[in-house]
């Protein structure tokens, strides 16, 4: 990083995010109560149960992640109530989301200014601002996200490992933060998943090439250390809860037991038929929601399902959103496209007047910014690739399972870091193509050229 940004302008840049933060929950303060998730339940549940428990039904589950609850119940058992406890949880992950901003920004040489301004951008983000002031995990998750990018060594960082355990502390760092990750949001790991399998790729690749022989052993060493600890980071932290799901559900839950209804709610025949077909829009008729729900249920219990229990009702709901693509593949696709659309949209659907007018035109600078990052090719440069791919893992998911706006939040920072990416690509090409120019001009002709005095012998 080309210079350090002074300790004043950090905190400034800290305290103005955090009284962003204040000044909506001080406005706004009913979100800060509209537990539409259930992680308040789950947290109060936790604390009188003792055990991660259902909050209507008292039984164990496994129907949210359960790492928001456990971290809103400690505030809470010490005497907060739920609201101020929403509060600061969400103003400590919005700090950490622009320090990781800034961070990401200096490893990729912005300088102090550019990491600076990287940070104010993820402090003003719509979509972070907005989800930092409800119980939710999105501004947490994508703190989460850009930190464990931010401690996975590039292959520049590993060659200047002198010792092959500093790499693999720093691989299970990372391996760490992702596998909390998952314990928020269960895309983070497909995310893993698409970093481990690509740099796999890249080390089969590098070993098979005779130029390989070249590559000093104890840095490709280090390498494979490297994200060795980190699949082993991951699996640290995860593994725990897939034991506990299989102890006190009796079935292997790697994730959560919310998936199948979620994949269903966006694949099924009446969401085909009301939206895709019929062109209803979005968001889907409420009333007609409802009514799904309750038939959904019938039609379980009428196939012999029980609907108390939640990992026969979740495969229940995976089977039937599978049915339901398979015999309209036609619906599917379109509604595929539907989900991405909504995914990239520059506003939420229920926005109106300023809410958005202000969005889009920040989103379509952002998107403007992405695109100029692809064409760059910089996205070939080792963290870009980890940021895209991240990226890459959340379009997968959100391609098939339902989706709206909110769902790109946690990669909010990310995508602020490579559409700055694609602008300084942009104004660099120009200055350089403007010097060019410049230094090939023709000489002015109405300027008559200096006489060339010849030296008398």
């Amino acid at each position: 990083m080309r210079g350090t940004i002074p300790t004043r302008l950090l905190w400034g840049l800290l305290l103005w995010g955090c009284c962003l933060r204040l000044l909506g929950g001080w406005s706004q303060p009913q979100l800060l109560s509209e537990d539409a998730d259930g992680y308040v339940a789950h947290a109060h549940s936790l604390l009188q149960t003792g055990s991660f428990s259902g909050p209507w039904t008292g039984r164990p589950t496994a129907f949210r992640p359960p790492l928001l609850p456990l971290i809103l119940s400690v505030p809470i058992a010490a005497g907060l109530a739920p609201a101020a406890a929403v509060l600061l949880i969400q103003i400590i992950s919005a700090v950490l989301c622009m320090l990781a901003g800034i961070r990401l920004a200096a490893r990729m040489n912005f300088g102090f200014r550019g990491s600076l301004l990287i940070g104010l951008a993820v402090a003003m983000d719509p979509l972070l601002l907005r989800y930092s002031l409800q119980p939710m995990t999105e501004t947490l998750c994508a703190a989460v996200l850009a930190w464990g990018l931010l401690l996975l060594p590039d292959d520049e960082q590993t060659a200047g490992l002198r010792t092959v355990g500093r790499s693999r502390r720093s691989g299970s760092a990372a391996g760490l933060v992702f596998g909390a990750g998952v314990l928020l949001r269960p895309v983070i790991l497909i995310v893993a998943a698409l970093i481990l399998l690509l740099e796999t790729a890249g080390m089969l690749r590098s070993a098979s090439e005779p130029a390989a022989a070249t590559d000093a052993p104890p840095v490709a060493d280090c390498r494979r250390r490297r994200w060795a600890t980190f699949l082993l980071g991951l699996l640290l932290i995860v593994t725990p809860w897939i034991v506990r799901n299989r102890l006190v559900l009796g079935s292997w839950v790697i994730a959560t037991t919310h998936g199948g209804y979620t994949l269903a709610l966006g694949n099924n025949p009446e969401f085909y038929r009301d939206v895709i077909v019929g062109g209803e829009g979005m968001p889907w008729n409420g009333q007609a929601l409802d009514r799904w729900q309750q038939a959904s249920l019938e039609q379980a219990a009428a196939a012999g399902v029980n609907v108390g229990d939640e990992v026969l009702l979740d495969g229940w709901y995976y089977s039937h959103a599978v049915r339901s693509m398979k015999s309209d593949p036609q619906s599917f696709c379109a509604a595929c496209l539907l989900r991405m659309r909504r995914f990239w949209a520059l506003s939420s659907t229920n926005a109106e007047g300023w809410s958005v007018i202000v969005p889009g035109v920040w989103y379509l600078f952002l998107w403007a910014g992405l695109l100029l990052q692809l064409v760059s090719g910089r996205w070939r440069q080792q963290l870009p690739r980890w940021c895209w791919l991240s990226v890459l893992g959340f379009c997968l998911l959100h391609l098939v399972y339902w989706t709206d706006t909110r769902m790109r939040a946690p990669l909010m920072p990310i995508l602020i870091l490579l559409s700055a990416d694609g602008y300084r690509w942009c104004t660099g090409w120009f200055r350089s193509a403007a010097g060019h120019d410049h230094q090939n001009a023709p000489r002015d002709q109405d300027v008559p050229q200096p006489v060339r005095r010849e030296s008398v012998p």
